[in-house]
């Protein structure tokens, strides 16, 4: 800034060499990320630095002490932390990862300090199906239907609550001799990730 003077009485003016104002102290953390995100896939995060009068905080990467990343939700973010060494004029752009399916807040907290900031909801979907689980009774008679149940999971054992829009059919088989029917289940076949059929073994 140029501070500039003048005479109330006779008019004369004059102005200071220019003065670099700095930004005060950090006060806190703006984040945004995307509102949605997929298990295990990486997405963007950008934390900027601000202080009490809403000036970013060009100089933090001088001045920080880094950020420890956090969420609300009950599994853990990676990276845990963010180096200064990472922001650019006051903002740092990194890619985090989040495993659990589930609704959560990204939180942003200066290392061994209070100053915090969050993200608006994000909703981390499932990804596609990697296992599954069958729960089937203890005995069966030949012949006769019995009832079992087809969990569907990912990688990080999230439920695919999707699997009806994005699954293939599953192939159903046993150790045994007999025939097994039916011996498939399609998608349309899975509410929330999960079908019950009755089946049966000769």
């Amino acid at each position: 800034v140029v501070i500039e003077l003048q005479d109330a009485a006779s008019g004369s003016k004059g102005t200071t060499q220019t003065i670099q104002v700095a930004p005060a102290g950090l006060a806190y953390f703006k984040l945004q990320a995307p509102k949605t995100g997929i298990a295990g896939e990486p997405f963007e995060l950008l934390i900027a630095a601000y202080d009490m009068y809403d000036n970013a905080v060009i100089n933090y990467s001088s001045t920080g002490s880094g950020v420890k990343l956090s969420t609300t939700g009950s599994s853990k973010l990676e990276p845990a932390t963010v180096n200064p060494s990472l922001f650019r004029n006051g903002q740092a752009l990194v890619k985090v990862v989040y495993e659990k399916a589930e609704e959560l807040q990204v939180v942003a907290k200066e290392l061994n300090r209070e100053q915090t900031g969050k993200t608006a909801e994000i909703l981390i979907a499932n990804a596609s199906a990697d296992h599954f689980v069958v729960v089937t009774p203890d005995s069966a008679v030949s012949g006769q239907k019995f009832r079992i149940r087809v969990e569907a999971y990912d990688r990080y054992n999230n439920p695919v609550r999707n699997f009806n829009l994005t699954g293939f059919d599953v192939l159903l088989s046993t150790s045994g001799n007999g025939s097994l029917s039916p011996s498939r289940l399609a998608p349309p076949d899975f509410t929330n990730g999960i079908a019950v059929a009755d089946v049966m073994y000769d």
